[in-house]
């Protein structure tokens, strides 16, 4: 107890007297100073109320109190959007994946493109054509005269 004061010597009081008996404080005492054994009961009692609470917390008992039982749907509901939250996630790191794979393999396909253009150009050039035939051995020569269009 705090503020505990301390009776003389030889003085006792019964409950029914009402009698002023002096007060003396012990000076080694300080107010904010609890003894030992109250001490201890109050550990003691907090540390078997922590045991009595993790016995029922790990056996399930707390589960069938009525407190907790009315709470039930708002904990059902909590774990239903908890698993379409997961759901979400899940579904939207396959779509990032996909998005990923799409993108890298239409950079492949672009720098492909790119290059079979640009072979493409370079093979079908005028001065390409005529040594390609040359190198082939081909009859065919180029015409020294202007194409003529014919019109209707």
């Amino acid at each position: 107890m705090l503020g505990r004061s301390f009776f003389r010597k030889g003085e006792t009081v019964q409950d029914s007297e009402s009698v002023e008996v002096e007060q003396e404080v012990d000076p080694s005492v300080q107010e904010d100073h609890v003894p030992e054994s109250e001490e201890r009961a109050v550990r003691g009692g907090f540390l078997h109320k922590f045991i009595l609470w993790t016995q029922s917390i790990l056996s399930g008992d707390v589960l069938s109190k009525s407190e907790v039982t009315k709470h039930y749907p708002y904990v059902v509901f909590l774990l239903v959007l908890a698993l379409l939250y997961i759901t979400h996630i899940f579904s939207v790191q396959e779509l990032y994946r996909e998005h990923s794979r799409l993108t890298r393999e239409i950079k492949d396909l672009r720098s492909k493109s790119l290059t079979i253009s640009s072979y493409r150009m370079h093979a079908t050039r005028h001065s390409n054509i005529i040594k390609e035939l040359q190198d082939r051995g081909s009859k065919l020569e180029e015409s020294l005269t202007p194409n003529i269009v014919i019109t209707k």
